[in-house]
């Protein structure tokens, strides 16, 4: 059973490798990759959770944590570069996708740096390495999270703030993009596993409206109220 299982969870993850290879090449023609930051999703809401994401168990660890927040600026300097390539072909977000961004990279360059979520993982270092490797480690990351965390946050609001945000695209739609409508499909099929067409997926919305506001309307009455759905 133990051999059976190790089959099955090798059957699942090959499943999943070629479902996300599959994606990748699909919109791979889309340029996705020119757009690695809005207000849900980038850099500035994933990069401090790696010190969650990381097993910190003997002071290699700590030491490893501490390269990547070094090389930070390094990375920010890529995303930049990356950016500034779709400002130059047109490929940019709207600015509503855009909203708050600068402002989380903004807020990582503010207060104590022991106070940073960049620092949590240190304040307790002593209990795992000990009092004099932890005292050495906490000095180091207080070093690379001004050095390295706020250098590449800084260079990359400054870069959002002059650069990409009055280049971001007037119109809202996917489809205002070069190929948009091709790329809006794209998006549906991966968001929903479906090869619905757009007006198919809005007439199923309005459909589960509609049925579920009639399930409501019974509640409403099997309660003995006599109103309207938006006044119960």
């Amino acid at each position: 059973s133990l051999m059976e299982g190790a089959v099955g969870a090798d059957r699942d993850n090959l499943e999943f490798f070629q479902a996300e290879v599959g994606t990748f090449v699909e919109g791979f023609s889309h340029r996705g990759f020119y757009y690695p930051i809005n207000y849900m999703e980038g850099v500035q809401v994933d990069f401090q959770r790696l010190a969650e994401w990381a097993t910190l168990t003997e002071e290699k660890d700590y030491q490893d944590l501490l390269a990547r927040y070094r090389l930070f600026p390094t990375y920010t300097g890529q995303i930049v570069t990356v950016m500034r390539t779709a400002v130059s072909k047109g490929l940019t977000n709207h600015e509503a996708s855009m909203k708050g961004v600068v402002a989380a990279c903004r807020a990582h360059l503010e207060g104590a740096l022991e106070e940073t979520a960049f620092y949590k993982p240190f304040l307790t270092v002593q209990e795992v390495v000990g009092q004099e490797a932890g005292a050495r480690l906490q000095g180091a990351a207080k070093e690379a999270i001004q050095e390295g965390v706020r250098s590449g946050f800084r260079q990359l609001g400054d870069f959002l703030e002059q650069e990409y945000l009055p280049a971001c695209r007037k119109e809202i739609a996917a489809t205002s993009l070069p190929g948009g409508q091709e790329l809006y499909k794209a998006c549906l099929r991966f968001h929903t596993s479906t090869a619905m067409t757009a007006q198919q997926i809005h007439d199923k919305g309005l459909e589960e409206v509609a049925r579920i506001e009639d399930e409501m309307r019974l509640i409403v009455s099997s309660l003995g109220l006599q109103c309207s759905l938006p006044e119960f």
